[in-house]
């Protein structure tokens, strides 16, 4: 259920985000963690309001940071899977 609503969250919000490459990992997260990303940041002494990002179940902490690496970890082994996969089928074809 999280997934499915992280997928939706992210193809609505991730395109209010000023990155247009940003904007979908960070949506992503947010929607998986269940935190609201985004907001007020500052750059280089420079204040930006950015869009916020998925749904506020609970605060931002430090435990997040954690399960955010295990989602890009999760996220890289689908990917090189996957990449292995069109690799092999490539090479059957060949």
């Amino acid at each position: 259920m999280r997934r499915q609503r992280a997928l939706a969250g992210t193809w609505r919000e991730a395109p209010g985000h000023p990155s247009p490459n940003a904007g979908w990992p960070e949506a992503m997260m947010a929607y998986l963690l269940g935190v609201q990303l985004g907001g007020t940041n500052t750059y280089g002494g420079r204040v930006s309001e950015r869009v916020r990002l998925g749904e506020p179940h609970e605060p931002l902490r430090v435990v997040h940071i954690e399960r955010a690496v295990r989602h890009m970890h999760g996220a890289w082994a689908v990917f090189f899977l996957l990449m292995a996969a069109v690799a092999g089928v490539r090479s059957a074809w060949a």
